[in-house]
């Protein structure tokens, strides 16, 4: 029983275990409680409940983590919401703007990964790179 609670909120009262794109599922169920929070008490009681979440996440996903017995399990999506709830703090409140910061919150992890996955894996590291142009010792380079 112990072990439940903890897994119980690190994946969002199991949104987390919803399947293919769990943290897509976690944005989404973020939604509708920080609307109803802006809505009753502002983006003062939006941002105080994001840092109670964020506290409470950092215990939760380590001990999910530890339960589960992976470093990162997918199932843990409390950090979704967390990031959810503060993108919604800078923006104005309509559902509109909402919902378009929940497009934008999940488009730029997916443009951020094909940009450095096509641009910069395939180059050398700078160590790398310099690695290859040393000169062996007891080489001159002039005579290079």
């Amino acid at each position: 029983m112990m072990n439940k609670i903890p897994i119980f909120f690190a994946t969002w009262f199991g949104v987390g275990y919803l399947p293919k794109i769990p943290g897509t599922w976690a944005s989404a169920a973020a939604l509708p409680p920080a609307y109803l929070i802006v809505l009753w008490g502002g983006a003062y009681w939006l941002a105080i409940s994001s840092g109670i979440i964020f506290v409470i996440g950092v215990w939760v996903s380590s001990r999910t983590a530890s339960i589960l017995e992976k470093s990162d399990p997918s199932e843990v999506v409390i950090d979704e919401i967390v990031g959810q709830w503060i993108t919604l703090l800078f923006v104005p409140f309509s559902i509109y703007v909402y919902l378009a910061g929940f497009f934008l919150f999940r488009l730029f992890p997916f443009l951020e990964m094909s940009f450095t996955e096509s641009r910069f894996t395939d180059r050398p590291s700078a160590a790398a790179s310099a690695k290859s142009r040393a000169v062996p010792e007891g080489e001159s380079t002039l005579s290079r």
